[in-house]
């Protein structure tokens, strides 16, 4: 599926409070801000194997992921996990987004996540001192290409793995 030039804004889901993507999804010229999840995604649960998550010139703004009991709530912004798949981000921006893990982008095992040109800043993690990300989060593989990840709550950028588990490719 793709959207183009769409605004998906003030929705609320268990998961995947703006969009819920279980196969293949693009967004072109978007804006999904405002949404609510109540466990993951908060703007974008992209949740499957494999599954398949663009990004281009868009936004995800303000969005949130938790619960009354904050338990594993996770991808205020973006979450993808379930198994392999594909995230690429570009021209985009992923800030302001708050969850109670992962405030940005939360990449589980098995995803390729690729920021391209893109600013990922002012998320928030609601833990403060978990080890996750108020940006991004990642326990796959990531590739950062001329991308800003700074101003987020506490850490920008966050792994659960130790090489050679995880991939970095910085250019």
């Amino acid at each position: 599926m793709t959207i183009t030039d769409s605004r998906v804004v003030s929705n609320t889901a268990a998961s995947g409070g703006g969009l819920y993507n279980t196969g293949s999804l693009t967004l072109n010229g978007s804006f999904v801000a405002e949404n609510y999840a109540s466990h993951h995604g908060g703007g974008i649960d992209s949740f499957g194997s494999p599954t398949t998550l663009t990004l281009i010139d868009s936004t995800i703004f303000d969005n949130s992921a938790s619960t009354s009991d904050n338990t594993y709530d996770s991808g205020g912004g973006i979450y993808a996990g379930g198994g392999q798949g594909t995230v690429t981000v570009t021209d985009s921006t992923i800030a302001n987004n708050t969850s109670w893990l992962v405030g940005g982008i939360d990449s589980g095992s098995g995803i390729s996540l690729t920021l391209s040109d893109s600013t990922i800043s002012g998320n928030q993690e609601l833990t403060a001192g978990v080890a996750n990300a108020d940006g991004v989060y990642f326990a796959g593989t990531l590739y950062l290409l001329n991308t800003i990840i700074a101003g987020n709550n506490i850490s920008d950028i966050s792994t659960a793995h130790s090489p050679p588990s995880t991939t970095w490719a910085i250019t």
